[in-house]
């Protein structure tokens, strides 16, 4: 693919779409706030009959995000589909890792994301049956390099909850816990990646929405700012997909055309993920 178009609006590039599937972090807001133009383009989605999910790589269940977008302002209109990783994560370990011993990766405000579950949380890496990563221990990633270290010699797998690898909130970049999974997953560790882009986390947004026997790839469109998880995952399935670019990756995108030329952007994380379209905000 040599140019991608850029769109203005939404509205006119929804023919043939049954299902949006829509990121939150980036698109419908950075961390602190709403953008407002995006949830006027969800609620004009939804008068055009299209449904719509919300599918986020967040790591807790989708009750606690729900709760959060409310705190934010989200018409509670819009709260109904939300599919999180965290979500498909805590439904892993009920299902494989009852009664076993579970290491959380993350910081403290996210003991939401493991609270509940049949195991026994401990702080002892040597411990662990099992590492679920919300987000990271330490500030950077090699200060995990010990935990790993200790991990992968006692051959214990890790639940990635989070798979981004970085995330804007409001003007600063934060690491996540897919720059964690990613590492140990190249040392070899047995590495399980919950959320975008695998196949069944767009699968479960389907079936959310009660359309998974009943909708053709090409008639989901799929929004996001992240080209490794929204964008590729879009493509893996044969969706259409809308890149927006003043999220993680906006300091590869400057001033558009109408379309741009793709091999021409600098700083991108894969060369063969192309997006449908681009867009710089949301707005229908």
């Amino acid at each position: 693919m040599a140019y991608v178009p850029v769109w203005d609006h939404l509205k006119p590039n929804l023919e043939g779409i049954k299902l949006v599937i829509c990121d939150l972090w980036g698109v419908m807001h950075n961390g602190v706030e709403l953008f407002p133009e995006a949830v006027a383009a969800i609620e004009g989605v939804r008068r055009e009959a299209i449904e719509t999910v919300f599918l986020t790589n967040a790591p807790k269940p989708a009750s606690l995000i729900r709760e959060q977008l409310n705190d934010k302002g989200l018409p509670i209109a819009l709260q109904d589909n939300i599919m999180s990783s965290g979500a498909q994560a805590r439904a892993y370990v009920r299902e494989h890792y009852q009664g076993k011993s579970l290491y959380h990766m993350g910081p403290s405000m996210d003991h939401q994301a493991v609270e509940g579950l049949p195991v026994t949380v401990t702080e002892d890496i040597q411990k662990a049956d099992l590492i679920f990563a919300s987000g990271l221990d330490h500030s950077t990633v090699e200060a995990h390099d010990a935990t790993l270290e200790i991990a992968l010699r006692n051959k214990v797998p890790f639940l990635c909850a989070n798979p981004d690898r970085v995330v804007h909130f409001g003007h600063k970049l934060w690491l996540c816990a897919g720059s964690i999974a990613e590492v140990y997953e190249g040392q070899g560790g047995e590495t399980l990646w919950f959320g975008k882009p695998s196949e069944g986390a767009f699968q479960d947004c389907a079936k959310l929405a009660g359309m998974e026997e009943q909708i053709l790839p090409h008639e989901v469109l799929v929004i996001g700012d992240s080209l490794l998880t929204d964008i590729a995952g879009a493509q893996r399935l044969g969706h259409k997909s809308l890149l927006i670019t003043t999220g993680i990756h906006r300091k590869s995108f400057s001033a558009m055309a109408e379309r741009v030329h793709w091999p021409a952007i600098q700083g991108l994380p894969a060369d063969d993920v192309f997006p449908t379209a681009l867009m710089a905000h949301l707005r229908f």
